[in-house]
């Protein structure tokens, strides 16, 4: 069996099992996801060969939305 490590703290990521569309059943990784809310993206991992966990993701989307509303912010007042 693989084991999948987060890439950004090192903890093992789980696996849930998921059924294919014929009908096998297969553990896959349950691995978070980028998204940026201010821009509607998300940033499907797996494109880029990234494995990251659920909360590692949730606290690289939450720095991606800052950098995002403060740039916004700072074109705003014109710096």
């Amino acid at each position: 069996m693989i084991v999948y490590k987060c890439d950004n703290c090192g903890a093992e990521i789980p696996t849930e099992k998921r059924e294919t569309l014929s009908g096998d059943i297969v553990d896959v990784p349950d691995v978070g996801h980028l998204e940026c809310k201010e821009i509607k993206l998300t940033i499907l991992n797996s494109i880029h060969n990234m494995h990251l966990c659920k909360s590692c993701a949730n606290m690289l989307s939450a720095q991606i939305d800052y950098e995002v509303l403060k740039f916004k912010t700072e074109t705003l007042q014109g710096r």
